[in-house]
């Protein structure tokens, strides 16, 4: 797959959800106080225009971009599409189970790190047994920062 391809692709994903923060945000901006200039809709609708504009000067600077070389090796085609399946299976489990939210993402790091580093032959339990602390650590730091740090509440 080429690097055009690739990038015209995410950009047009992130494209799909900008508009979507965008419409989201301004729906804060109805509740505000007329009294008030900044309500809560203020920020996001920047953030929601500013990501819009910049998605949109990188789709014209790679319509304009002359150089088209691969963007990754065919052999490693499974495992991104493989990652992006996880993803979305995640994210998919995060928005339905939301309670079991910090189990999901122990899984997803410890599922994602497999793919992206095991190769053929590598004994599989003890890459599991380091790959598994290493998705509890980061999912714990999850937590602390913003269930503990912030009070904001993932699940």
């Amino acid at each position: 797959m080429k690097v055009r391809s690739v990038e015209l692709i995410v950009l047009l994903g992130l494209a799909a959800a900008g508009v979507w923060y965008l419409v989201s945000a301004t729906s804060f901006l109805e509740a505000g106080e007329p009294d008030y200039y900044l309500n809560p809709g203020f920020f996001p609708t920047i953030l929601g225009c500013a990501l819009l504009l910049f998605i949109t000067v990188s789709l014209v600077q790679t319509l304009f971009r002359t150089s088209n070389r691969e963007a990754f090796p065919a052999r490693n085609t499974r495992r991104v599409i493989l990652v992006i399946g996880l993803t979305a299976a995640y994210l998919l489990l995060w928005s339905m189970i939301e309670p079991l939210f910090y189990l999901f993402t122990v899984l997803f790091f410890l599922a994602v790190s497999l793919v992206l580093t095991l190769k053929r032959g590598t004994p599989l339990l003890p890459a599991i047994a380091r790959l598994g602390l290493v998705a509890v650590l980061l999912t714990g730091l999850v937590y602390l920062i913003f269930d503990v740090t912030f009070g904001i509440s993932l699940t």
